[in-house]
């Protein structure tokens, strides 16, 4: 067990591995596609790892992602940004979920590596 600062409460959070989940897909060239969804009642604060990179592995970026779930909104920040594919992220609200989406802005395939950690 170890311990890591959380910015939202200000406090050190225990980090017990099983915690963590991972999640991995592919988004098409020029597509966009949900990677993940979680439903809005069953977490506050999520943080994403995430790595992005085509086949050949000549572009890839890598960074985290923190949601925050304000009931009514989502608050999100995107830090650690690594890299050069051209793609975008973002935590929306569809119905009861957040879903995680990604926009691939290349003109090949990118695959798509997501492990999550939900307080």
């Amino acid at each position: 067990m170890s311990w890591k600062y959380n910015p939202f409460t200000g406090q050190l959070d225990r980090v017990d591995p099983s915690l963590w989940a991972h999640v991995s897909d592919t988004v098409a060239a020029s597509a966009t596609k949900v990677v993940d969804t979680v439903a809005l009642a069953d977490f506050k604060s999520i943080e994403y790892f995430v790595n992005v990179n085509n086949d050949a592995n000549d572009k890839s970026k890598s960074f985290t992602l923190r949601v925050v779930n304000l009931n009514t909104s989502l608050k999100d920040s995107l830090f650690g940004k690594i890299g050069s594919a051209s793609m975008a992220i973002d935590a929306i609200i569809n119905g009861g979920n957040m879903d995680i989406e990604i926009t691939n802005n290349e003109i090949f395939d990118l695959g798509v590596s997501l492990t999550k950690r939900t307080v």
